[in-house]
Order: structure tokens, then sequence, then C-alpha cells
């Protein structure tokens, strides 16, 4: 089974991870490489520290703690605004396996393990769907299509945009709509 994901963030890297041993992966995104992103800091939740050491190699885990500031480095979360005057602050409770990582680095080390499944510089400019299959079309150097059973967004929060019915999609969009939920959950701390 091939499954196309459309988006190389950190939900969508994850998404692939839990997916390749199962499925033929494919991940589209339009940045031109993993670098190419955003440099902010990100809060990973214990929920999705534990969603990426379930679904992401042992190794490239060693390397996100290797990069990260661990638990015991930071005893609150704080969004501050442009001129640094804090926003939120968010006690984080003491006992829990949580990291504030660098987005960039993050989404670098995912990668490593995802060469071959990765088509950067691709935009998708189509995806339809049938009773049978889905068909996305992307553009690179020139234009493909595939015929897949399921074609997954992961463009902010992870979704399921086109899919046939399959107990593999409902296994493993699970995991990377709880990495993009908890990773996000800090910033929406604030908002209530």
């Amino acid at each position: 089974m091939r499954v196309v994901i459309v988006g190389a963030g950190l939900g969508g890297l994850v998404l692939a991870h839990a997916l390749r041993r199962r499925a033929d992966v494919v991940v589209l995104d339009r940045d031109a490489s993993a670098a190419d992103t955003g440099g902010y800091r990100i809060a990973l939740t214990p929920e999705a520290v534990s969603v990426i050491e379930r679904h992401v190699p042992g190794s490239l885990v060693d390397r996100i703690r290797a990069v990260s500031d661990g638990p015991d480095t930071f005893s609150q979360f704080t969004i501050a605004n442009s001129r640094l005057r804090p926003i939120v602050i968010a006690p984080e409770p003491a006992g829990q396996d949580r990291m504030l990582s660098q987005r960039r680095a993050l989404r670098q080390i995912l990668a490593e393990g995802l060469r071959d499944e990765l088509r950067f510089s691709s935009t998708v400019v189509a995806a339809d769907s049938s009773p049978t299959q889905a068909v996305v079309t992307r553009y690179q150097s020139q234009v493909d299509e595939w015929a897949v059973p399921a074609i997954v967004e992961s463009l902010g929060p992870v979704r399921v945009i086109r899919a046939l019915r399959h107990p593999l999609l409902q296994l493993a969009a699970g995991p990377a709509l709880a990495l993009a939920g908890a990773a996000g959950s800090a910033a929406h701390r604030g908002r209530r």
C-alpha cells in the first residue's frame, strides 16, 4: 500500500516513521530541504515525547534528546511578545518527560531517517478521490500522478484528507494527531 503525506512538518515526519514499516510512504513538501523552516523553539509535552519514542528509531530519538532541553532544565513555559514581555507563563509539573527543542534541528533529525521517502520542492496541485482510490498530482520538475489508498495532509493539524477506510491509517494517524496536538498545546494554554 502506498500512502502520500502532504507536508514534512513534525507531525508528517513522525507519521511517515510510524507508517513506513507497513506501507510504501511518500512525503511531499514545498520546501527545498528540511532546514527551510522557521527556527523557533517548540515545547514537546510528555504525550508528544511518548509518540516520538514509539515511532521514531532510537538513534534519532537519542539525537533529538541531545539537542533539546530536558525536563531538568526548565520549570515553566513562557510566551513573550516582540518586546520580550511575558504573555503566557505556564508552570511545568516536575517529573514529566518533556523537551524544549529547536524546530529546525528537530525537523532535520526526523527527516534523516526518511531520505528515500521525502520529495522536497514538491507542490501538490490536485488531490481527488473515488470509491476505490485517491489520486494525488504533484509538480516538481515534472508532473506525477499516484493512485493511492490514502493521502494525508500534514499542514498544521494532521488530518486524512482523502482516504478509503483502512486500518493502517486508523492505527498510525492517531499517534501523529497526538504529536501535532501535544506539541501545539502549550501555545493554546494561554488562550483560555
